[in-house]
């Protein structure tokens, strides 16, 4: 009896070792990928807000959506900036309102976040939670939002005409596929 028991637990330990190895490998194969993947370029990417948009105390969230209409994969990381709200003045000009973006971890904010986008319609979205104040005066309702990629990727803007409270801040969070 104490050498079946011994057995088991001998094939445990042993499977136990097999299953880790299995994930340690496929651990760096993912990140080689990530790394062998160029980045998202601005160029093709459509980026577009979520139409769902849902009503926090004070606050919105939704989701900025990434999808890549190139012709090769590329990697979207988490760490945009440069984010200003283009605003149509009297004269009908597009002035500039800086953003306060940050990484708010409890939204899920890591920089080093980064989801590989397949090309096409059938291709992964790749998706970034944001949230932004409604209630802190003057609040304005900008035409557009834009910001820059990371790694070179220029910059991109996507239709906003969402209401902003006064401080101009923009939670980032999680960015997933």
């Amino acid at each position: 009896m104490r050498d079946n028991t011994r057995r088991r637990m001998q094939i445990a330990v042993v499977t136990g070792a097999v299953a880790a190895g299995s994930i340690a490998a496929a651990m760096p194969a993912m990140a080689a990928t990530t790394s062998a993947t160029p980045a998202c370029k601005a160029a093709n990417l459509k980026v577009s807000l979520n139409k769902r948009i849902d009503p926090g105390a004070g606050q919105r969230y939704t989701t900025l959506d990434f999808r890549n209409t190139g012709k090769k994969a590329c990697v979207l990381r988490n760490g945009l900036k440069g984010f200003t709200y283009l605003v149509k003045g009297k004269e009908g000009g597009a002035p500039s309102v800086p953003v306060h973006a940050y990484g708010d971890k409890g939204l899920g904010y890591s920089a080093k976040q980064a989801v590989v986008l397949k090309p096409g319609k059938h291709g992964k979205v790749g998706h970034l939670v944001i949230h932004w104040n409604v209630v802190s005066t003057p609040l304005i309702t900008p035409q557009s939002l834009r910001f820059a990629l990371p790694a070179g990727g220029g910059y991109t803007a996507l239709p906003w005409k969402q209401l902003v409270g006064g401080d101009h801040r923009l939670g980032l969070g999680r960015l997933s596929a």
